[in-house]
């Protein structure tokens, strides 16, 4: 079995730049890794590449989404809030691309703009990817992103959504099935094929409803999320680089034939 696997590009082209040959080599050079400041060929290089890795975050948020609708669909409410919430991480993460930011690591997590000049900015006090992530998009998009708009109970979406995960995924001792948390309590009254469909217009056509309230916050938000995600890509003309295959396979799994719901129709 190959164990060979492709790293974030941005990352491997700094890396590259100040002379890293592997990732042993990180932390020996991390004063030249922070003070690494972009030129003009790096802002071109960085854009071809950040363009690429949005690409893949992008797919691979699309995936988590259909993962975590076919395990709703099948009353597997643990694993469809673990991947819903992934869904939601991997967009975040395209959504950065698109805005010219990366997320790199050297021992702790940084922030870097593709601006001539631009260099590594830490972000502080965050334990994991995931959460650097989430709090460096919330605190540099706050005013412009729908879904920070307004909470959830007094807690911002996408924090509550990180917490529906780490609540199911870390913080119970087992997954609750047959059982489900209260969150998910009026979906699982509506988990048929009339309720589903109707969940969905509703996301689409009443998002101000349904994504802040937390009795369809869990669907509503990553749904929402993949929507505003996709609308930026076909803005900036980037959905056109993705792979043929690719685009084939989203359509096919965004088509959940049992409860006849195309999300491949709703967002292209």
């Amino acid at each position: 079995m190959s164990m060979n696997y492709k790293r974030n590009r941005t990352q491997c082209y700094i890396e590259g730049q100040i002379g890293i040959l592997n990732t042993g080599g990180l932390k020996s050079k991390k004063q030249e890794f922070k003070n690494y400041s972009l030129n003009d060929i790096d802002v071109i290089n960085i854009d071809e590449i950040i363009q690429k890795d949005a690409l893949d975050h992008y797919y691979s948020g699309i995936i988590s989404i259909a993962d975590g609708m076919n395990s709703l669909i099948e009353r597997k409410y643990s694993w469809a809030t673990v991947k819903l919430y992934y869904g939601i991480y991997y967009l975040l993460r395209a959504t950065l691309g698109l805005n010219k930011y990366s997320i790199l690591y050297n021992g702790e997590y940084y922030s870097l703009k593709n601006e001539k000049f631009e260099k590594p900015k830490e972000i502080k006090n965050k334990r994991n990817t995931h959460n650097a992530t989430i709090y460096f998009f919330i605190n540099h998009f706050k005013t412009y992103d729908y879904l920070l708009s307004n909470e959830i109970n007094g807690k911002n979406t996408y924090i509550w959504m990180m917490e529906a995960r780490e609540i199911t995924n870390y913080r119970s001792c087992s997954f609750m099935e047959p059982m489900f948390h209260d969150f998910w309590e009026k979906i699982d009254k509506n988990n048929n094929k009339e309720g589903l469909q109707d969940i969905i217009e509703n996301i689409y056509n009443q998002p101000d409803l349904f994504c802040f309230q937390e009795e369809y916050a869990i669907v509503a938000i990553p749904i929402k999320r993949l929507l505003l995600t996709t609308n930026l890509f076909q803005k900036f003309k980037i959905i056109n680089k993705m792979k043929d295959y690719k685009m084939e396979y989203i359509e096919k799994i965004l088509f959940f034939k049992s409860v006849d719901i195309n999300l491949f129709k709703i967002l292209f």
